[in-house]
């Protein structure tokens, strides 16, 4: 049985209210960590932390709402960064700062939601593999009697 047959049973969507509830958690979660970077000032490197809503977002309510809180991260650490006073020497810094923390970003949103995905999908698989199995060993109970 190959994952990819149209007879395979794909996993339920995630529902688009718990896509937009999480949503709002990753960004919530986004706001207080731009909060607590603006505070500790800019010379507290603080990218790491912002993967976590990320992930979370990207883990729970797939690609695109993951996506959504990549690009929020982002803005919300070059704004953590903006109100500090950072000031570059060249724009061209800024935008490769910019750049890199938001393509990090975007490759762990993807990643998890993907793995997320297969995940699901083998899940599924098992359970129909489990259901097979106990299907056959009703037809050989019925067929092949006891002694």
């Amino acid at each position: 049985m190959n994952p990819n047959d149209a007879d395979f049973p794909a996993p339920p969507p995630v529902p688009i209210h718990r896509q937009i509830a999480v949503l709002c958690a990753g960004l919530v979660g986004l706001a207080l960590l731009g909060w607590i970077d603006f505070f500790t000032g800019y010379e507290l490197g603080f990218f790491v932390f912002y993967s976590v809503p990320v992930g979370l977002t990207s883990w729970y309510a797939g690609r695109w709402p993951g996506l959504v809180t990549a690009l929020g991260a982002s803005l919300t650490w070059w704004l953590a960064d903006h109100f500090n006073g950072v000031n570059y020497s060249s724009r061209f810094y800024l935008y490769w700062n910019l750049s890199i923390h938001f393509l990090t970003f975007v490759i762990n949103a993807v990643s998890l939601a993907k793995i997320r995905s297969e995940l699901d999908e083998r899940r599924a698989l098992v359970a129909e593999l489990r259901r097979v199995k106990r299907l056959l060993q009703e037809a050989q109970a019925v067929a092949v009697p006891k002694r």
